[in-house]
């Protein structure tokens, strides 16, 4: 068992009143877990559905690529470790320069953004 302290504002700028209750912090505390969430399966369904909400900010960095998303999705773990995910993009010099006509210093100021012009 442990403490959960927290605090819940009737709106964004009222007063937050903080409560404290006792949380299950393993599957031995059966008696909180029954009185916080109803049964053992209703404990680890609340978790799916929290990991899901987890996974999504890192799934939305990769789409459209659906294939690192769902690499990212089948590895992800919840452990609290920093998604290190960068962004990149690649631009054909060329392309840049002719169809969407882009100076030397576009092009220069792209680069130092991290766009890489190939």
């Amino acid at each position: 068992m442990f403490r959960h302290i927290f605090t819940v504002r009737k709106t964004e700028k009222a007063p937050a009143v903080k409560f404290t209750v006792d949380m299950p912090s393993s599957l031995e505390d059966v008696d909180l877990i029954r009185k916080r969430f109803g049964t053992p399966e209703r404990m680890i369904a609340q978790a799916c559905r929290q990991w899901t909400v987890s996974v999504a900010v890192g799934i939305r960095k990769r789409l459209p690529d659906e294939a690192k998303a769902e690499a990212y999705a089948s590895h992800y773990c919840d452990n609290g470790a920093k998604d290190t995910f960068v962004q990149t993009v690649t631009i054909d010099k060329t392309e840049a320069v002719e169809r969407f006509g882009c100076t030397p210093e576009q092009l220069a100021y792209a680069e130092s953004k991290g766009v890489k012009l190939a």
